[in-house]
């Protein structure tokens, strides 16, 4: 699941047009990043199984891509 922080449904829908999110669901909550104390973005959040947060990563390099990968592959396994 993505969250958009944006203001408007517009920028959403742009962003859906230059996008393919493939099973990766859109929505936007405008307010989510104040109330959850995010402070930059891009901030992605790896939840596990039972609904934990199993790791939460702030920005993106070139290595950030290769790590969510892994530690996703890591919580498939059972």
């Amino acid at each position: 699941v993505a969250v958009s922080t944006d203001d408007s449904d517009d920028a959403v829908a742009r962003l859906r047009e230059r996008v393919d999110f493939g099973a990766i669901e859109v929505h936007r909550d405008p307010d989510l990043g104040d109330r959850l104390g995010v402070s930059g973005l891009p901030t992605t959040y790896v939840i596990d199984r039972e609904g934990i947060a199993a790791s939460f990563h702030q920005g993106y390099g070139p290595e950030s891509g290769a790590a969510l990968d892994e530690q996703i592959r890591d919580l498939a396994v059972p």
